[in-house]
């Protein structure tokens, strides 16, 4: 089948999910479930897979990526680009014998159009990445999966013959969170009836009753009976994970943004070519550049000045689906103001306690201080790469960096470091704009290399 190696805990999740046509695997961030679901479909001999996953997985092209190491084999479709698009794609899904894999994001399930392609293909397997997506049991996106899986009728056999789930936080919210995920992978799990499983796992009390505790026993017997059906590990309890991991998200400017970046860089290159920009006076001209791929655009403000207008919201949208699935300390770090605006609006929005640390505005000592689990401190990295303690948080997001080699590396080392004993990996993610000078700036992070100069060689064609 495959010819990578699986860790031991993956290796021990693959024969847990071997016996099942349907189960979860509530692994946490890090741990590796991409590659099991690859095992599985292909031990499970599922010709025609389809998954579901969040919109920066599927931009960035993660399950192709997995798929090219644990299933060559495996032809990879990412559906992308409006709704007639990807059911134009779809159709040809029915032709294919080959083993294939569809991969769509949530939202476009919202497309009824698409939502009726996708019941006119017969899928062997369905894999929803990061399930707890469909959480609400009476979500367009869960009553959609749901019955793309089951018929009303309780003795039918399934429409799909093989469903997994795989998610770090499998009850986000509450342990009611379980219900529209089972009901996807084995409706028998809890029972078809979302209102008997609420009466039958929680006490409800408050306003109207509307208001659900959680007795001890009652938690105990739904998580003794998900047990029988998922397997879930913990990443600190994982001995063979790699101290740090890094990952990149991408994402592609949109036309408006794409045009003002192309404009700029061409402008850059002639000057470069014509050597009126040199590395001694690069740098503002590269900060610009870095300035649009995260969106936002200097204008002359009719007074002899420049204000910033936003011209494209890419960045700021992969964004918020990463932290959508984060709930814990994360400290993120950008270069531009108007970044660290857009960032704090987005944590904001998302429920985390969020603190400030830039010129004229730091909140670092409250975000120290503060004891809620959920808590972002937002960084601008000149002003906090350095000589801060931010350990508590294990994981680090890089919105822009700037050009400083040092201080980047100076405020990688502020971010948790795994102590002995330990066993939670430190993850830096990168979030980068695509045929901009993130992926410059990135890869002369990686390589070491003088930033400035490495960005002016690769200008230059050299």
């Amino acid at each position: 089948v495959n010819r990578m190696q699986l860790w031991p805990h993956q290796q021990e999740a693959r024969e847990f999910a071997a016996p099942f046509d349907g189960c979860m695997l509530a692994m946490e961030m890090g741990t590796g479930k991409t590659p099991i679901g690859l095992t599985w479909i292909q031990d499970k001999g599922a010709k025609r897979v389809l998954v579901v996953a969040p919109a920066n997985v599927v931009t960035n092209g993660v399950w192709e990526d997995e798929a090219a190491l644990w299933y060559p084999e495996a032809v990879v479709h990412t559906l992308t680009g409006t709704g007639t698009k990807r059911i134009a794609q779809l159709a040809t899904a029915r032709m294919m014998t080959g083993p294939t894999i569809w991969v769509i994001n949530y939202e476009a399930l919202s497309n009824q159009k698409l939502q009726a392609m996708l019941r006119v293909v017969e899928w062997d397997a369905l894999i929803l990445d990061e399930s707890h997506r469909i959480k609400s049991p009476g979500g367009k996106w869960s009553l959609f999966l749901s019955s793309l899986c089951w018929t009303r009728n309780a003795i039918d056999p399934p429409r799909i013959p093989y469903r997994l789930c795989l998610t770090g936080t499998p009850m986000p919210h509450s342990p009611l969170d379980i219900y529209a995920q089972a009901r996807v992978f084995d409706p028998g799990l809890y029972g078809r009836n979302n209102r008997l499983f609420k009466l039958r796992y929680a006490d409800w009390g408050g306003f109207e009753n509307r208001v659900p505790t959680f007795p001890a026993d009652k938690k105990v017997a739904l998580l003794k009976r998900l047990d029988t059906r998922a397997f879930r590990v913990l990443s600190s309890k994982v001995l063979d994970l790699p101290e740090e991991q890094d990952i990149d998200i991408k994402c592609d400017l949109g036309p408006k943004g794409r045009k003002a970046y192309n404009d700029m860089h061409e402008t850059l290159v002639a000057d470069v070519d014509e050597g009126v920009v040199t590395a001694g006076n690069a740098l503002s001209r590269l900060l610009r550049l870095q300035q649009l791929a995260g969106g936002h655009a200097a204008v002359e403000d009719g007074i002899g000045g420049n204000t910033l207008v936003r011209v494209d919201d890419a960045k700021a949208k992969v964004f918020k689906e990463l932290m959508t699935d984060l709930d814990e300390p994360v400290v993120i770090f950008a270069k531009f103001k108007a970044e660290l605006d857009d960032i704090g609006e987005v944590v904001d929005g998302l429920g985390f306690a969020t603190y400030m640390l830039r010129g004229g505005d730091n909140q670092y000592r409250l975000w120290r201080d503060d004891t809620t689990h959920k808590k972002a401190l937002v960084v601008q990295i000149q002003a906090g790469g350095e000589g801060i303690d931010m350990s508590q948080a294990r994981i680090g997001v890089y919105y822009s960096t700037g050009f400083d080699m040092g201080m980047y590396l100076q405020s990688r080392g502020r971010i948790h470091p795994r102590r002995v004993g330990e066993s939670d990996p430190t993850i830096f993610y990168h979030i980068l704009a695509r045929a901009t000078v993130d992926i410059d700036v990135r890869r002369g992070l990686k390589n070491r290399e003088n930033l400035v100069l490495s960005i002016l060689k690769h200008l230059k064609g050299q």
